[in-house]
């Protein structure tokens, strides 16, 4: 469910970052690039604005602080 997911922090991704990847990349499931130098952060915090907190928005992970968080996810059971 993905009303969930934004507005309380920036998540990390695993991704690597580059501002053409996700130009022409994959529809489904996205990789991101094979190297890069920052990692992917996408939605946003409480204090984004309301355009940024979509599942598609990414941003390069060069802005670390107390609103950048992770997600753990495992698969159900």
């Amino acid at each position: 469910m993905l009303f969930d997911l934004y507005g309380n922090v920036w998540e990390l991704c695993n991704d690597w970052y580059s501002d053409t990847y996700y130009i022409n990349c994959p529809v489904s499931n996205p990789k991101g690039p094979a190297l890069g130098e920052a990692r992917t952060m996408r939605g946003g915090d409480c204090g984004t604005s309301p355009g940024w907190l979509t599942s598609s928005m990414r941003c390069a992970s060069d802005l670390f602080g107390f609103d950048v968080g992770f997600r753990i996810v495992r698969k159900a059971n």
